[in-house]
């Protein structure tokens, strides 16, 4: 608090909650993220913690507003044998690549994250579903049509993409992460290569 002086603004009142203290302290990892431990190291992408606090501010916003919201999270097929059969090394690249290439065709207001391992997510915000729909499937034949180093390794012979993709409705964040979870096993469970939209039972 001290490095971003903010702390003053905190002294000054005599007594205050708990949880106003926490909203200071995320208020600061948004605004510091790489100072507050948000970023991931290897691709420079936000990370997954970084996710659970955008997503929740993302969701109260869309809810309060009623505004459309779309939850992208993306896979890479068959990653871990790529990187048995090739090394850390060249899967590291892969990564690499892979979140170099979401950059490029994103919105500056799009957010993109390493959701873990060989995942990533995307927060669309102000974006129908269809035009979610649409750029999850440029997403995939951008990344399938990459050519990157070994790929003929790989079942398809390229580096492909499975993709979840879940609409706000009226879940919270923690729902439409697992929506869009589901959504992602789905595409998985098919071959990969394709985007599931999720649908609710």
């Amino acid at each position: 608090l001290e490095l971003v002086g903010k702390i003053e603004r905190i002294i000054q009142r005599h007594t205050y909650e708990p949880e106003e203290l926490i909203n200071y302290i995320k208020e600061l990892e948004m605004l510091y993220p790489r100072k507050a431990g948000l970023i991931d190291e290897l691709t420079g992408l936000f990370n997954h913690r970084y996710l659970v606090l955008r997503l929740a501010q993302e969701v109260e916003r869309a809810h309060r507003y009623k505004l459309p919201l779309n939850l992208l999270l993306l896979d890479i097929d068959y990653f871990g044998r790529y990187v048995r059969e090739r090394g850390e090394f060249y899967g590291n690249l892969v990564l690499k690549k892979v979140a170099e290439l979401l950059k490029k065709n994103t919105r500056g207001s799009d957010v993109i994250v390493r959701y873990g391992g060989d995942a990533f997510a995307i927060i669309l915000a102000n974006t129908s579903l269809e035009a979610a729909r649409s750029l999850g499937n440029r997403f995939s034949a951008i990344i399938k049509n990459h050519p990157f180093l070994y790929a003929e390794t790989l079942p398809k012979g390229k580096v492909t993409v499975s993709v979840g993709l879940v609409f706000l409705q009226k879940q919270t964040a923690e729902e439409l992460l697992w929506c869009a979870e589901r959504a992602l096993k789905e595409a998985i469970k098919k071959g990969g290569n394709r985007v599931e939209v999720y649908e609710p039972v």
